[in-house]
């Protein structure tokens, strides 16, 4: 099964994976741990962290887990354990951390992998633990960073169109992104229910407003079925439909070399900030970007000689402008929303 075509490629949409990392509630700014050192000890104490994060695309979840925590042992001396905990989808883990962070709970994860567009309203609600990333990390840079410094991209994923070659092939075969919707693909094309896509391309030195809502209306128009990435994989493999208006590229098992960005932070509260905070950076350097290749078929763009620097070279990608976003991507989402999920 091969997914899109050779023109698609020229021009992807990243989404960032965030690790976000929140602080402990009893952790107050002139207690905080200030040196690597000092972040290690407390780590060691805390003994833990829960991570959302999705299970991987190779090898078992419990595997991820050891290596991960190997991974800690091997760069600080750490001695944590690491559990991934998924969450029913990213912007309901954004939502459910918001309202524990309100309450004053502690959040139930202690790292947060998010997308840079999904993860804005903790940053905006001042619910991420800052950390000296680049202080403490000499492999982390300040290109790797975002929230004004508070959560690190480790991983990028690009997204684009896709289709089932066993049934869209010859003259059928979309050769640009306006052709991907075509009225003869009514009933027979998916979607996700989830806007950050088109909101990235509105951006001005993108698409711009006008022709994604112009594209999104004649989309919502094929009366599209609706999946995360996972469904849409399932719903391509089965024939059930013969194209995909959004795919990452780390779905694509005959691409092996692609990634997209996502952000990791420590949500404020977290019960195991420290630990969180090294899992964060370790994600970052050589043997955790490697990781993210092996278990998720990912890596940073950012990061030289990555599979997703490679796949980034020469080829147009739309990243995604954090200031822009913050004003406009809550007002689109929800006009694109109502045309697609909501109609």
């Amino acid at each position: 099964m091969h997914f899109r075509t050779d023109l698609w490629k020229l021009w992807s949409v990243t989404t960032a994976a965030l690790l976000l990392a929140v602080p402990a509630v009893d952790c107050s700014a002139a207690g905080a741990a200030k040196t690597l050192d000092e972040i290690t000890k407390k780590a060691n104490q805390e003994g833990r962290i829960v991570v959302q994060m999705s299970e991987p695309l190779r090898g078992s979840t419990a595997e991820a887990n050891r290596t991960m925590a190997a991974g800690l042992k091997k760069t600080f001396g750490a001695d944590v354990k690491v559990t991934i905990h998924r969450a029913r989808s990213y912007p309901a883990a954004v939502a459910q951390v918001l309202s524990e962070v309100k309450a004053g709970s502690p959040p139930s994860w202690d790292l947060m992998y998010q997308t840079d567009v999904i993860g804005v309203p903790l940053y905006q609600q001042k619910s991420i633990e800052r950390f000296e990333w680049s202080k403490l990390f000499n492999w982390v840079t300040n290109e790797d960073l975002t929230y004004d410094k508070q959560a690190l991209i480790v991983q990028t994923r690009f997204i684009f169109p896709a289709r089932n070659t066993n049934v869209v092939k010859g003259s059928d075969i979309p050769k640009s992104w306006d052709e991907v919707v075509n009225p003869k693909w009514k009933g027979r094309i998916a979607t996700t229910p989830y806007q950050d896509m088109w909101a990235q391309l509105s951006e001005p030195q993108q698409w711009g407003e006008e022709r994604v809502l112009s594209f999104v209306k004649k989309l919502g128009a094929l009366e599209p079925k609706l999946g995360g990435i996972p469904t849409l994989q399932r719903m391509l493999v089965s024939g059930e439909v013969a194209i995909s208006a959004v795919y990452a590229s780390n779905y694509l098992e005959a691409d092996k070399e692609a990634g997209a960005p996502d952000v990791i932070f420590v949500p404020k509260g977290a019960t195991n900030s420290h630990g969180a905070a090294l899992l964060a950076a370790w994600l970052l350097s050589g043997d955790g970007q490697r990781f993210l290749d092996d278990f998720y078929k990912g890596s940073s763009l950012f990061k030289p000689g990555t599979s997703a620097a490679k796949h980034a070279a020469g080829r147009k990608i739309a990243i995604p402008h954090l200031d822009w976003q913050m004003k406009n991507t809550l007002r689109l989402q929800q006009q694109y929303e109502k045309i697609l999920v909501k109609r």
